[in-house]
C-alpha cells in the first residue's frame, strides 16, 4: 500500500483506524493517525512534502521501536491489526489535533526539489545499510560515496 492509498483509505475509515507503515528504516503513521501516535507515545509530528500529495503529516518511530509502540496501544485499550508485511493498522487510540507541528527542515525542502523518487530513496537507503565499512578500505569507501552521489545526481537507479 503506498502512502497516498494508505492516507484515502485512512480518509474513508474517518478517525477509526490509522496505519503504520514501513517506510524504510522507520514506521510512519500519517494524518489524524500522526497525532494519534504522536499523544500515544510523546512523538513529534512533522508536515513533510510528498511528490504529488503536497504536505502531510507524518509521525514515525525506528523499526525496533515497534514492540514498544504495540504493547503501548494495547496498554490504552486500543488494538492492533497486521494488514500486511510492513503494514499495520490500529484503532481505539483517542487523538487531539491540538498538537505541536514541526514544518520541514531546509535539507528537507532541498530533498524535495530535487524531485528524488522514493525508490531511489529506499534503494540507497539499503546500500548504505549493507554496505560494509568495517571489511572496506578507504577507496572502497570513497568510491561507495562517489556511487551514492553519482545516483542522486542523476536521479535513478544506475
Amino acid at each position: 500500500m503506498t502512502e497516498r492509498e494508505l492516507i484515502e483509505q485512512q480518509n474513508i475509515n474517518g478517525c477509526d483506524v490509522f496505519y503504520l507503515l514501513k517506510v524504510g528504516m522507520f514506521y510512519h503513521a500519517y494524518e489524524n493517525g500522526a497525532f494519534a501516535l504522536a499523544g500515544l507515545m510523546n512523538y513529534s509530528v512533522r508536515r513533510k512534502r510528498r511528490k504529488g500529495l503536497g504536505k502531510i503529516l507524518v509521525s514515525g518511530f525506528p523499526l525496533q521501536s515497534l514492540p514498544k509502540v504495540i504493547n503501548r496501544i494495547q496498554e490504552e485499550n486500543g488494538t492492533v491489526e497486521t494488514i500486511d508485511e510492513g503494514l499495520y493498522a490500529f484503532s481505539g487510540i483517542g487523538f487531539s489535533t491540538d498538537f505541536p507541528v514541526i514544518e520541514e527542515t531546509e535539507s528537507e525542502r532541498i530533498i524535495w526539489k530535487t524531485d528524488i523518487d522514493d525508490s531511489l530513496i529506499h534503494d540507497i537507503i539499503r546500500e548504505i545499510d549493507s554496505f560494509e565499512i568495517g571489511n572496506s578500505t578507504p577507496i572502497d569507501a570513497l568510491l561507495f560515496i562517489q556511487k551514492i552521489q553519482s545516483k542522486i545526481r542523476n536521479g535513478k537507479i544506475v
